[in-house]
């Protein structure tokens, strides 16, 4: 059983997002197959209580006390903290712990589990408040609301389940600003770190100069709440000219935080858009808040405010005409029963866009996940400052065999991360077969594409091609003596070089990378027989590779140091080993 279940886990691991949704319904099923019919009702009739439950933590602040404590905390300490009594503190810790969002350590001893840690986040617990005090009980009016409707379609703000569950004729964004720990809490949800921002997919570097003119906007973020998606615009360009706006209503900016480079002014979507010739603007969920009627009015009134150059990016979801996401599907009916609002496929969008006089020029989908990107950051310290070398560079996370990601990814890329391991590629995937076709057929795209616009002013100059293979050592070998574990990594080494041999040779001349770098990386290499961590790198381009401890730091700070040579090791397979010198005791 435990076999089987570690399968479960892997495969679900090197799953892309649909190989991921494809297992939890699977995982579903076996639960309603698994289940007798009373442990089907008592499991989903459980949920109400489950999420409140959660919000009784928050109000407790639970969650935090147990991260930051340094081991166990017994029960009389949380009475003591809390005011609680000890009776109903011990029924609701125990229902907490048997549905996983506390651990039970030991007798009346209570530790944090991954709940824990997750609503240990501000943002986080306020975006639970949100969806428990305001979202909640509309959910449970639904089916009264809509037996009195006649099970008809809501389209109108001032007709949904909101109203009903709160007994006011306000409409959902009416009433909040009235109620300012709502608003609090809404923007908590609107300020949750996502794993990917649209500046990191969108290709901007294609419209051209931005501006050179510091008085002129930029971006206009339109309903950008707390104004997250300005600063991701910001801290991407952070030596661009112009100004960069974040327009909402008083109530959300009050909850702004001052933030250098980014200005916050007040404005109402329904009113003519008062920023004339903007290069950018951008709406982020906010059509989705909106029936049809209202959408096309909050599009007319930026319209006569573009210029010839301007462009509006709309950052919604799309949905598919069929197997929607249990999430999206989710996000529609609950836009739905608050606001009237909805979640479009294609077909919805580009009629709400004719109605509003614009035509939809390029639809970019960014599905991949950047959830890799921190992991890869916290392993190679010395990436954390690629912004600041030159050429650009770009961590590519995603399928890697994804000629669509990949083109999207090399656009105007000089050099490009790519991590090939169990974490973020499909079963099978090895660099000089799928990955390499992938980047085969993307850097022929580029190739195609840049030949219309340099014609014969330029050759096309394409981009450096960074490979990491990374594949964690199995339990038993990752046991085994330091200088046993070395033996295996230098066998994997000398494999990867061959590999790398093969991936250049399937390179077109026409559309040649430089593949710079393929290295085996596996945590349990980086100390040595001595229990000591190698501090300090050289570079190696050939010749024999010494079996040393080499540390994440190191490692690190080595790609950038590629990075910033990539004209001396074009074509090449670079090799990074460590000098033995400051050799630093691990505890």
């Amino acid at each position: 059983m435990e076999a089987i279940f570690r399968e479960i886990k892997e495969r679900y691991a090197k799953a892309d997002d649909n190989g991921k949704r494809e297992i939890q319904g699977y995982i579903r099923e076996l639960q309603v197959d698994f289940y007798t019919d009373w442990d089907v009702i008592m499991r989903l009739t459980s949920g109400p209580l489950q999420v409140a439950l959660l919000r009784v933590g928050v109000n407790l602040d639970l969650f935090n006390t147990l991260m930051k404590s340094e081991g166990p905390v017994t029960l009389t300490e949380l009475v003591n903290k809390t005011g609680a009594s000890k009776q109903l503190l011990t029924r609701i810790l125990r229902t907490m712990a048997a549905f996983g969002q506390v651990k039970e350590t030991g007798h009346h001893e209570y530790g944090p589990s991954a709940f824990t840690r997750i609503f240990s986040d501000p943002n986080a617990a306020g975006a639970l408040c949100q969806l428990f005090d305001v979202t909640g009980p509309a959910t449970q009016a639904l089916p009264e609301f809509l037996k009195e409707t006649k099970y008809q379609n809501i389209t109108s703000k001032y007709n949904t389940v909101f109203q009903k569950a709160f007994n006011t004729d306000l409409s959902m964004f009416e009433w909040m600003p009235q109620h300012p720990e709502h608003m609090k809490s809404l923007g908590q949800l609107m300020a949750l770190d996502r794993p990917t921002h649209w500046v990191d997919n969108y290709p901007i570097e294609n419209l051209g100069s931005l501006t050179d003119a510091p008085d002129k906007p930029v971006l206009v973020d339109i309903g950008g709440g707390f104004g997250q998606q300005a600063i991701a615009f910001r801290n991407k360009f952070p030596h661009l000219a112009g100004r960069i706006v974040v327009q909402d209503i008083p109530s959300t900016l009050a909850g702004a935080q001052p933030t250098a480079g980014i200005e916050f002014v007040h404005h109402d979507f329904f009113g003519p858009q008062p920023i004339k010739g903007a290069k950018l603007y951008y709406l982020r969920h906010v059509l989705h808040d909106w029936p049809d009627a209202e959408s096309i009015r909050i599009l007319r009134n930026v319209i006569p405010s573009m210029g010839p150059d301007s462009r509006l990016i709309i950052d919604e979801v799309v949905l598919p005409e069929t197997a929607v996401p249990w999430q999206a599907a989710y996000m529609d009916l609950l836009m739905m029963n608050n606001l009237a609002g909805v979640e479009r496929t294609r077909a919805e969008w580009e009629s709400l866009m004719d109605q509003a006089g614009l035509k939809i020029v390029e639809v970019y989908q960014y599905d991949f996940k950047m959830q890799s990107k921190g992991k890869l950051l916290r392993a190679f310290p010395g990436l954390a400052d690629i912004s600041t070398i030159k050429p650009k560079i770009t961590i590519f996370e995603g399928d890697a065999t994804s000629a669509k990601a990949l083109t999207s990814c090399l656009t105007n890329a000089s050099l490009i991360f790519m991590c090939i391991g169990e974490n973020g590629s499909p079963p099978g995937t090895t660099l000089y077969s799928d990955s390499v076709s992938a980047l085969i057929a993307a850097l022929s795209q580029l190739k195609d594409q840049a030949s219309l616009y340099l014609a014969n002013s330029s050759p096309y100059q394409p981009p450096n091609v960074l490979q990491l293979r990374s594949a964690s050592l199995n339990p038993p070998l990752a046991a085994q003596p330091p200088a046993l574990i070395h033996k295996a990594v230098m066998f994997c080494l000398h494999h990867s070089y061959a590999d790398l041999r093969r991936a250049c040779a399937l390179y077109p001349p026409a559309c040649a990378a430089g593949v710079l770098e393929y290295i085996f990386v596996d945590p349990p290499t980086i100390h040595d027989a001595q229990g000591t961590r190698a501090t300090g790198y050289r570079l190696i381009t050939g010749g024999e590779l010494q079996a040393t401890a080499l540390s994440y730091a190191d490692l690190g700070a080595a790609m950038c140091e590629i990075a910033e040579r990539a004209g001396d090791f074009e074509g090449k397979a670079v090799g990074v080993t460590a000098t033995g010198k400051g050799l630093m005791k691990v505890v």
